[in-house]
């Protein structure tokens, strides 16, 4: 059995519950009543999961969570790309902080010294995973969870930085 525990759907012990969390936050995604957290962690899961063979009555399943690739290269070739989001992530982090209000700081200036140059270093390894397979998609011939993780941290910068995103 499986359940997504978000904020939303924690009830009224929302706090207790999520400090029983393994890191004390949510999502988790509760297996068999024992936690799996951290949203990429989540995502890798659910993508492996249903890649593999199931019973018919799994299909519709298999349909909805086939995300991970084809077979065992192509999963790992998804977690590779994430991994290298993951790293763009962890550069940004103090430029995001203080945009987002969370710490002070000189906004503009973590954008010209530390955000544009880590779109402009990882942003051309993800456009050349799109050219280079031809497919439409970052791997494979079908739709994998990097699609929809980069889409749509791609749409969010977009909204946030339109200008820059125009050079990708």
């Amino acid at each position: 059995q499986i359940r997504k525990l978000r904020r939303n759907n924690l009830g009224n012990n929302a706090n207790k519950d999520i400090l029983e969390t393994p890191f004390g936050q949510v999502p988790i995604l509760e297996i068999d009543g024992k936690p799996l957290a951290q949203s990429f962690t989540i995502a890798r899961y659910l993508a492996h999961k249903f890649s593999t063979n199931y019973k018919i009555s799994q299909i519709l399943e298999i349909l909805i969570f086939n995300l991970a690739g084809k077979d065992d290269y192509e999963a790992a070739v998804c977690d590779s790309i994430i991994d290298q989001y993951n790293d763009f992530i962890n550069e940004i982090i103090s430029y995001r902080r203080v945009a987002l209000g969370f710490l002070e700081g000189d906004k503009d200036k973590l954008r010209q010294d530390v955000y544009i140059p880590a779109v402009k270093k990882h942003f051309p390894l993800f456009i050349s995973f799109l050219k280079n397979n031809k497919s439409g998609f970052f791997v494979g011939d079908k739709l994998t969870w990097v699609d929809i993780t980069l889409a749509h941290a791609f749409a969010t910068m977009d909204k946030t930085d339109n200008e820059l995103m125009k050079e990708f």
